[in-house]
């Protein structure tokens, strides 16, 4: 291999945020799909922290590089582009082609804000037309008007009934997408940090989110860094789903319990998420200190992530795992049952949302469909801090081939 380049920055700060490549490419009829004429490909990296602390004492940014020019001279090469005024830092980036045209459309990712409490927002830097030359210029949104574009807020809080809205905490990991059946582009995130000693006693409330970006399905567009929030989201924490035909379990009553209010089977818990933007799930009890620091994982209709909460010991850097399995469209457990149920006092059998991976920080969960798993399941491996590799068996209850949508039938 040859080293081609390398970036460095006072603004770069600590490397903690993973990088993300991206392809643009002029649309058609300027430039066909595969064409590479005018195409560029670009590396968009996150700002880190300033201080061993993981704390920060600079606005939080991002770097668009060129891959094939490098930085330049003095990093003349380099678009730095704002992203959180606040003293923050950026966390991993991901990018997806939400069309599959060949072209990144979008880039996703949250960040960590310096505050008592911590706090941090979610962001997406939409890549628009690239025009023909495929500049950054068109990337986000132009608020200052100098050609340099800047990532516009997703989430930052989000209403709790008539309560104080609430604040998304540090979200420092990669969120994970997925497009539903009606084009809408999904993003998870969960919220939490563990990186110094102070941390492991942190017991503020972590949550963890599924929204639905407004921008990339056509429903807002970007005026300004904060006006397209996708945060009218469903309090799904607590919800239970139990197996219909288990003890008192009806398919359109009692089906869904300590849910919204009105919501009594799956269906209405589907459609009432689905009027809103998305939803939102608190990560174990109040003052627990659960949180979620890897990255999730989308598959099969499942979100699936691990949390760790610390025992809180400053003595010790101990504390124990959980994997979670829910429903991508609720955020409530999984419909087909994927992590398994468990059968209350009179034989109803509620869905199991979580299992205990027992001590250790996990992490991120990697899924295996094939041979050693039972047919119409697939395994999930995470491998802990203390070195033990977990496999969990899952129900695939939905399908994870390719199929038809809608067709058409073109005569004459």
């Amino acid at each position: 291999p040859k080293l081609l380049w390398s970036f460095s920055s006072a603004d770069l700060g600590l490397t903690l945020g993973v990088p993300s490549m991206l392809r643009v490419n002029p649309l058609p009829p300027t430039s066909g799909k595969t064409d590479n004429t005018k195409a560029k490909w670009y590396l968009i990296a996150p700002s880190g922290p300033t201080g061993y602390d993981v704390g920060s004492t600079q606005s939080g940014k991002l770097f668009a590089i060129d891959l094939a020019a490098g930085p330049g001279v003095n990093n003349g090469g380099v678009v730095t582009m704002d992203a959180e005024s606040a003293n923050a830092f950026m966390g991993s980036t991901l990018t997806i082609d939400s069309d599959l045209d060949y072209r990144v459309d979008v880039a996703y990712m949250g960040s960590g804000i310096d505050d008592t409490p911590w706090k941090g927002k979610l962001y997406r830097m939409a890549m628009n037309d690239c025009g023909v030359s495929c500049s950054t210029s068109t990337w986000g949104i132009d608020l200052d008007s100098n050609g340099v574009p800047e990532a516009t807020e997703l989430l930052d809080s989000f209403p709790q009934g008539a309560g104080t809205p609430l604040r998304l905490g540090v979200v420092a990991s990669t969120p994970a997408v997925a497009i539903d059946d009606s084009a809408n582009v999904w993003v998870f995130a969960g919220s939490g940090r563990y990186f110094e000693v102070g941390d492991r006693s942190d017991t503020e409330q972590q949550h963890f989110v599924g929204v639905k970006d407004p921008v990339m399905t056509g429903g807002c567009t970007e005026s300004s860094a904060t006006n397209c929030h996708a945060d009218d989201l469903v309090n799904v924490s607590g919800t239970t789903l139990c197996i219909v035909g288990t003890g008192d379990c009806g398919g359109t009553v009692n089906e869904v319990t300590n849910g919204p209010a009105g919501v009594t089977d799956l269906k209405g818990l589907i459609s009432l998420v689905g009027s809103k933007e998305g939803w939102y799930t608190a990560l174990g009890a109040a003052n627990s200190g659960e949180r979620a620091l890897s990255r999730p994982l989308v598959f099969a209709g499942l979100v699936i992530f691990p949390t760790f909460t610390p025992t809180g010991n400053m003595c010790e850097g101990t504390g124990d795992s959980k994997l979670y399995g829910l429903h991508y469209l609720t955020g409530g457990p999984a419909p087909d049952a994927a992590l398994g149920a468990t059968p209350d006092g009179s034989g109803t059998e509620y869905v199991d949302r979580s299992v205990d991976l027992g001590t250790g920080v996990a992490s991120q969960a990697v899924v295996h469909r094939g041979e050693g798993a039972t047919h119409g399941k697939s395994r999930v491996f995470i491998q802990k801090s203390t070195g033990e590799l977990t496999s969990i068996e899952q129900d695939t209850g939905q399908s994870i081939t390719s199929r038809f949508l809608t067709w058409y039938d073109q005569r004459g």
